[in-house]
């Protein structure tokens, strides 16, 4: 297999790095649909690195199956180069694969009008929490690639643009739909 990097010899980064305001404003702008893209580039990184066929499509699809996966190789390369760096990530991804499945589970309990705003109160705050874990398994890769402010990935390019307004576009149409249910009665 030969290595698509501009210079001979030199290994492509094995993980993706970006900067952690990159990460987090792009996380909160397309409620969090940048993860697919996030664990896509993570995985297509470590394909291109090692040479190891595993699909990064498939794995981004189902990146909560995967999530310990990729956490652990991650600290599979830290551990090789011989850096050490405390972030946890057999509890990181435990973590993560309970903040994915409680709204799930919170959907099924059914209930009344109060039910409902417990499950945006809770969704919100799993929302920041999987975004504060995911930031720290970034910061883990940055510091492996000697690169923790993600300066090499730091600016939106124009992909980044476009999900941004379109994530926009959803934010706005989301507080719309809540503030109906808010104020126009039923």
């Amino acid at each position: 297999m030969t290595q698509d990097t501009s210079l001979a010899g030199v290994k492509p980064a094995e993980f993706y790095v970006v900067s952690i305001k990159k990460l987090s404003f792009m996380y909160g702008v397309t409620m969090g649909l940048y993860l697919f893209a996030w664990f896509y580039q993570h995985w297509k990184c470590y394909q291109r690195s090692t040479g190891t066929q595993v699909l990064p499509v498939f794995r981004a699809l189902f990146n909560g199956v995967y999530v310990f996966s990729l956490f652990s190789r991650i600290q599979q390369a830290l551990d090789v180069s011989g850096r050490t760096y405390q972030w946890f990530p057999t509890r990181r991804a435990a973590l993560l694969g309970i903040a994915w499945a409680l709204p799930i589970i919170s959907m099924m309990i059914e209930g009344d009008e109060p039910s409902f705003w417990i499950f945006i109160l809770l969704n919100w705050g799993l929302f920041v929490a999987c975004g504060w874990l995911l930031i720290g398994a970034q910061r883990a890769v940055n510091y492996l690639h000697n690169d923790p402010q993600g300066k090499k990935n730091r600016t939106l390019n124009v992909a980044n643009r476009v999900w941004a307004v379109c994530g926009a576009v959803v934010w706005m149409v989301f507080i719309l739909m809540m503030m109906l249910l808010v104020y126009v009665p039923y």
